[in-house]
Parts: C-alpha cells; structure tokens; sequence
C-alpha cells in the first residue's frame, strides 16, 4: 500500500488526508504530497526500475492510505512508469466508485487485482452510515462487511469487470478471503468457481 505518513513533519501519527470538511483538515494531503509521499514514491520508482525494467509495484488502492482513488494513485503513478495499481473493488464499492470504470480509466496502470465482494446491511447503514469506527467487530453490526464474490455483486457484475481489464496487466485474479460470515474452505472454492466464469464470459463476449 501507499502508506499514511504524518500531517507534519516530526508528528509521530498517521493521519490519513482524505478531506478538508473542516479548517484543521484542510491542506494536510498536500504537506503530506510535499514532505513524504513525493519524494518516496519518487525514490523507490527510480529504484525498481534501475532493477528491472519490467518490475512493477502494484500499490492496493485502500482508504487509509495516501492513494486511495483514481485521483491520488494517478499523482503517485505519475512519478515513474514502474508504479502501477492492485485493484481489489471491495474497497471501491463501499467508498461508492465503479470498479468497472475505475479498471477502464487506469488500463495498463493496473497490474494485479483482487477478488472481493462486499455485502452491505441497511438497517445499520441507515443509521451509522459507511464510516463506522468499530469496524470490523462486531461484524454482525457493521454497515457493511467483506464477502466472498458473488454474495454482494453477482457475476454479470464480475463480468463486466473482467472486460473491463481486458487493457490491463493483470494475469491473475487473487482471491482475499475477508468474509466473516463464511469459513475459508467453503467462502474460497465458492469465489473461484464464481470468477471463472465470470472470466470465460467475458472472453465469450469479447472472441
């Protein structure tokens, strides 16, 4: 991931620079792009790349972090050609972005992505909203929880994501299994079953 420095220089917290809704939170993510963020990415792009040209890093883009949607990830991108994005659209979906377009807009600049779901809950949604501080625990009161793929999003919604990657660099989808709700040996072969068609739908669609 992209990392979550300090809002100043010599703060021993990271402070993530998502907003600027009121006066102290305005401005952070900009010293933070001067201070840190910049000169980093700058510096480990240049490394890998006097490594191995065809290296790619793939930054996760994850709230908490300094690149967390297309806009951020794209100014990171932007420091060198071996930067590129891990696409996991669990995370869009509760932040309300299309995975489908994040996918088409960044293109080449994606090279691995995620299989994950997530399942929203309504009554506690309405209450509480999307940005519960107690998350994950208790997962039965949350507003919205991981999933295995297909229990949130059903696979015409998979396939179309898995056109929409048809530009990018991705050879594999990674299954990340997050779900509270369903045990590893079961939630696992379920996502692979689901993705693999999806995957052979969308190459139907596109041969």
């Amino acid at each position: 991931m992209a990392g979550c420095p300090a809002a100043e220089q010599g703060d021993r917290v990271p402070h993530f620079g998502a907003g600027g809704w009121l006066p102290y939170l305005e401005d952070v993510y900009e010293r933070q792009w001067e201070q840190s963020i910049g000169p980093y990415w700058s510096d480990l792009a240049a490394f890998a790349a006097s490594q191995n040209p065809d290296l790619l890093v793939c930054l996760e883009l994850h709230p908490g972090t300094s690149a967390f949607n297309v806009e951020t990830f794209e100014r990171v991108a932007g420091l060198g050609t071996s930067l590129a994005a891990n696409l996991d659209p669990s995370h869009f979906f509760w932040m309300g972005m299309d995975g489908h377009k994040v996918a088409e807009r960044l293109g080449r600049l994606v090279g691995h992505s995620h299989g994950k779901d997530t399942v929203f809950h309504a009554d506690s949604l309405a209450l509480n909203g999307l940005l519960d501080r107690r998350w994950p625990r208790p997962a039965e009161q949350m507003p919205w929880n991981f999933a295995v793929p297909g229990r949130g999003h059903d696979q015409i919604w998979w396939t179309g994501l898995m056109r929409s990657l048809a530009t990018s660099r991705v050879q594999v989808i990674s299954i990340e299994h997050e779900d509270p709700f369903v045990h590893p040996e079961a939630g696992i072969p379920e996502a692979a079953r689901l993705l693999k068609n999806a995957i052979e739908a969308a190459q139907e669609v596109t041969a």
